[in-house]
């Protein structure tokens, strides 16, 4: 049994993405992926292959399918990513990235979905460990939710109430979700909506967020909420 939670189809993985930064006990089931690994090369994220994520129950899956942020130099697991749906191997609208600062001790991994980033988590490392994680992505629902339920808008699912799809300007320009500014912020431009194909007849609602994470600060030190949308499509 596949869980639903996990797969709807199948891609290839990039080539690129090996097992050989990996010690052998992990090599078999795991792999790394290239644009995760840190410019000092000591840190990395490391997916499960997809047979890890193939079982006979939901629960089984999730003890076994899971990413983790790893150190290379020895080799550990420095803490799982806190997800409800793992990147894997020939993962359908998956993908995974990570953005580091020049001296590798701040990075924002994010984990695709089909309209967006599907989570994103700030991880701050000192002395080799992990020193502060935070759930980015979880941040900036918080502070949407609160207009999403003032405007009684059906849930996108049965499981997430509204997707992140990455945000355009005006003449029609994506705008990075996250920009990393060396070691103190992040300016944020996301777009939240339970609409994403924007042709539901039911009661729909979108929103924008924009603002600055501080770092060191741990908090966001600017913020803006602009509700774009409310209603029933015409």
């Amino acid at each position: 049994m596949i869980s639903p939670f996990l797969l709807a189809g199948a891609e290839e993985a990039p080539a690129s993405n090996s097992s050989a930064l990996l010690p052998k006990e992990f090599s078999g089931n795991y792999l790394i992926g290239r644009n995760t690994i840190s410019p000092n090369r000591k840190f990395a994220v490391m997916y499960p292959k997809f047979d890890l994520c193939v079982g006979q129950s939901d629960d089984d899956l999730k003890a076994r399918c899971k990413d983790y942020l790893v150190a290379l130099q020895p080799f550990r697991i420095l803490t799982e990513l806190s997800t409800r749906w793992p990147d894997f191997e020939h993962k359908n609208h998956g993908g995974m990235s990570a953005a580091w600062s020049k001296d590798s001790s701040i990075v924002l991994v994010t984990l695709e979905s089909k309209w967006g980033p599907g989570d994103i988590f700030l991880y701050e490392l000192r002395d080799g460990g992990l020193s502060r994680s935070t759930n980015f992505l979880g941040k900036i629902h918080q502070l949407l939710e609160p207009d999403f339920r003032k405007a009684r808008a059906e849930r996108y699912n049965d499981f997430q109430d509204f997707v992140f799809e990455q945000a355009t300007q005006s003449d029609g320009t994506e705008l990075p979700p996250c920009q990393l500014e060396g070691n103190a912020r992040i300016r944020v431009h996301l777009t939240a909506t339970t609409d994403p194909k924007r042709i539901s007849f039911e009661r729909a609602w979108e929103g924008r967020f924009e603002g600055v994470w501080d770092i060191p600060q741990g908090k966001f030190t600017s913020q803006k909420i602009k509700r774009l949308f409310a209603g029933e499509r015409k």
